[in-house]
């Protein structure tokens, strides 16, 4: 088993420095990361970059971006969404991706629609690129915004629910287990900050 260390350019690539991918995957290859994680941008050159430093890509998709952009959110049907994601998958189906990483659809879409969505797109990717590794992430303002809502799809698509990651997922569950015993113990109150993805422990 090895470790991967990735580094999201989110926040290190902007207008000034968007095309100077050698620069970049250069300095981040001699930090000691194995890989990146991006949204696309000029593929060529990117991907010519990604093979001259021999680093790894995980690569973000997405089923529309009107709520990232600037002309402000719109509301997009089920078949509107998916045709965007076929199209993104079929292009990061050519970029040699360790793993695709889905925001998928969007929250206002009704359990049917979600359902519709899923299996629609589940389908796509297992018949045409079954050989891809390819996770649809909890998100905000995406379909599985919610964790009521994201139960509800894993219970209806199984293949959702990745069994390749169940034992670090009982490992992660036991050690918070752990961790809340131990505080209450103490007399600790427990905050939650989802952002952080950490416990913020306050002693009273």
């Amino acid at each position: 088993m090895s470790l991967l260390v990735f580094r999201s350019l989110w926040g290190i690539i902007d207008e000034n420095n968007a095309n100077d991918w050698d620069t970049t995957l250069k300095s981040l290859k001699e930090k000691g990361f194995d890989g990146v994680r991006d949204i696309g941008g000029d593929h060529e050159t990117f991907q010519k970059a990604m093979k001259k430093y021999d680093m790894k890509l995980i690569l973000g998709i997405y089923s529309s971006w009107q709520d990232y952009s600037d002309n402000g959110w719109k509301n997009v049907s089920v078949e509107g969404h998916l045709i965007e994601w076929k199209r993104q998958l079929d292009l990061a189906a050519t970029l040699n991706t360790f793993h695709i990483n889905s925001h998928s659809g969007q929250d206002t879409f009704t359990l049917e629609e979600s359902k519709n969505f899923f299996k629609n797109a589940l389908q796509y990717k297992n018949e045409k690129y079954p050989q891809l590794s390819l996770s649809h992430e909890t998100h905000r303002s995406r379909i599985l915004y919610s964790p009521w809502q994201t139960l509800e799809l894993l219970n209806c698509f199984p293949d959702l629910d990745d069994p390749v990651y169940a034992r670090e997922v009982q490992v992660f569950n036991d050690f918070w287990k752990l961790c809340l015993l131990e505080m209450n113990t103490a007399g600790y109150n427990l905050t939650l900050t989802p952002e952080y993805g950490k416990l913020l422990f306050k002693n009273i």
